[in-house]
């Protein structure tokens, strides 16, 4: 109970921050169990296929400098945008999840997918992971620029990724706008996000 009450304090005193490394942490998660679950069943138990600890890194930073603040104001944005009034009914109350959701199904979902194909990719050309498999490496030794190894991945694992994040994210996001306090909605996404983090950390080093 006291982590409980002291961690709603702190989303009350540091909220950008408070949610910027909690979604740091759970996105670092998801990468961990991508790579302990999926890349150590891998039929090849050398090295190359270890934990690499520099990734999770790379996926903790994502989650803490990028993601978190975008949620954070995201929230905000829909909060002033569709806005719940005391007055409203069930029904009203209803009607104005569905713009959100809607709304964020075609704007942030979207938006967001692209960025972290951005960050990521660009991290890790500039910043290879020696234990982990990876395309780049072929990348670069057929001489590759960062805007054509972008171009391949985003024809490759967008449009892939933007369709399954249609089928999770609109009935979480339903949950999450009509059932969960305000300052408890990142939390909310982070702790959903945790298999969705997975499902994108795969894709990235595919």
């Amino acid at each position: 109970m006291y982590l409980i009450r002291r961690y709603s304090e702190l989303l009350i005193e540091h909220p950008v921050k408070t949610k910027s490394i909690s979604c740091g942490v759970i996105t670092c998660l998801g990468d961990a169990i991508t790579q302990n679950l999926i890349v150590h069943n891998s039929s090849s138990k050398n090295d190359a296929t270890q934990h690499s600890l520099i990734r999770s890194l790379k996926m903790f930073a994502y989650g803490t400098i990028v993601l978190g603040p975008i949620l954070h104001n995201w929230f905000r944005i829909m909060e002033h945008a569709f806005p719940f009034q005391a007055t409203m009914t069930a029904k009203e109350r209803a009607h104005t999840v569905l713009k959100r959701v809607v709304t964020e199904a075609f704007s942030y979902s979207p938006a967001i997918i692209s960025t972290f194909y951005l960050v990521n990719t660009t991290v890790d050309y500039y910043m290879p992971d020696s234990k982990t498999p990876s395309y780049f490496d072929e990348f670069r030794k057929n001489g590759m620029s960062l805007w054509q190894v972008l171009t391949f991945k985003f024809q490759k694992d967008f449009l892939a990724s933007y369709s399954v994040s249609l089928k999770m994210w609109p009935f979480a996001q339903a949950i999450n706008y009509y059932l969960i306090p305000p300052i408890y909605r990142v939390l909310f996404v982070n702790t959903v996000a945790l298999g969705w983090n997975a499902f994108l950390c795969k894709r990235q080093q595919q």
